[in-house]
């Protein structure tokens, strides 16, 4: 699934065009990608089932200027 979705551009003119789109998007120049994440609490509840919540998730998300 990563390769679907995470690539660095396979020539000078994609390059060239998702560096363009990030810099007219964001005014960025000179960026093909980005990486962001982020760790949200996910407070269980007080109850004899609390073993069976999750306390956190950790999030991350790819994306590149092509996105609206």
């Amino acid at each position: 699934m990563m390769e679907q979705y995470i690539r660095f551009p396979e020539s000078l003119h994609e390059l060239k065009t998702i560096a363009d789109g990030f810099h007219q998007l964001c005014g960025m120049p000179g960026v093909v990608g980005a990486v962001d994440g982020t760790h949200s609490a996910c407070p269980a509840p007080t109850s004899e089932h609390r073993s069976l919540f999750i306390d956190s998730l950790v999030l991350q998300a790819v994306c590149d200027s092509k996105l609206k």
